[in-house]
């Protein structure tokens, strides 16, 4: 989560070498003020890693005018039969979700700060302990201004 002037360079690389594997890899960024976010990931399916299904996105939210998000996921794949993807999002608040949720009488800095926490929370889906999850959530919102409502 870079802030200011910051740069967030994030490398991956994840290699099947087995059949009938998977993998999920979810990369989120938030981008403030002039913060730059670099990510470079990759999966390599060997020859004999059928039946391997290997998913990798990387989302990114843009919150300063100035803030850039450079990301290249990849894939290398040497065997048939499998199933993997991978892709990439870059944007910034919408306006129109700004505007429905203000429209119900939430005020703009309380909308935000939804958006934001919706956007962040989805890292922690997969975390089944209640306390740890609450602790990665702060900690994400130690980084933003206003923090995580």
């Amino acid at each position: 989560m870079p802030v200011k002037n910051e740069v967030c360079d994030t490398r991956t690389w994840l290699e099947h070498n087995k059949g009938y594997c998977n993998s999920r890899q979810l990369h989120k960024t938030i981008v403030s003020d002039k913060g730059r976010a670099v990510f470079n990931g990759l999966i390599n399916v060997a020859q004999h890693a059928i039946k391997t299904d290997g998913q990798m996105t990387n989302n990114n939210l843009l919150l300063g005018k100035l803030a850039e998000v450079d990301t290249k996921p990849q894939l290398e794949i040497y065997a048939d039969d499998v199933k993997c993807s991978h892709g990439a999002t870059i944007g910034r608040i919408d306006d129109e979700q700004m505007f429905y949720l203000q429209s119900r009488g939430i005020r703009q800095q309380e909308a935000r700060h939804m958006i934001l926490y919706a956007f962040a929370a989805e890292l922690t889906e997969a975390i089944h302990d209640s306390a740890l999850k609450q602790q990665v959530l702060a900690r994400i919102g130690q980084r933003l201004p206003g923090g995580l409502v």
